[in-house]
């Protein structure tokens, strides 16, 4: 009960950043009216340390990717995405895990470097099991 009234006192409220706040408390809503449950922790992410473009370009492209993937009929129970951001000294981490059904979203593995390589970063996937982890790194802006 505690949990949940904390959850209705602060919707949408992942991190200290504007922006990144936005982006998630818009993908949250849209991810719970399918059934889909967001793991969001930014709390070690620090505020402006990446241009508000890039890490817009960021977030969206990993929460597009699981937007995706979850939009196949076959995933109906115990969906979850989890989504992580930090920033470690001059370097801004984003991770992101979600369910992989095989191999039919290949294209999409190249939007996440592609995004990655735009804001000047790098992007590592790997496929864990049945679940797909994604990491961008960027360089910090300020």
């Amino acid at each position: 009960m505690l949990h949940h009234q904390y959850k209705t006192i602060q919707p949408g409220t992942f991190s200290d950043d504007m922006t990144v706040d936005a982006i998630l408390y818009y993908y949250g809503n849209t991810f719970q009216k399918k059934g889909i449950e967001l793991e969001a922790s930014f709390s070690g992410y620090k505020s402006g340390s990446v241009d508000e473009v890039c890490i817009g370009k960021i977030l969206m492209c990993l929460m597009e990717t699981a937007a995706v993937i979850y939009a196949e009929e076959i995933y109906k129970a115990g969906r979850i995405v989890k989504i992580r951001g930090g920033t470690v000294q001059n370097q801004n981490v984003f991770w992101m895990e979600c369910d992989w059904p095989a191999d039919n979203q290949r294209h999409m593995l190249k939007e996440i470097k592609l995004c990655a390589k735009q804001c000047g970063g790098n992007a590592q996937i790997r496929k864990k099991g049945n679940r797909l982890q994604a990491e961008i790194v960027v360089m910090k802006t300020k």
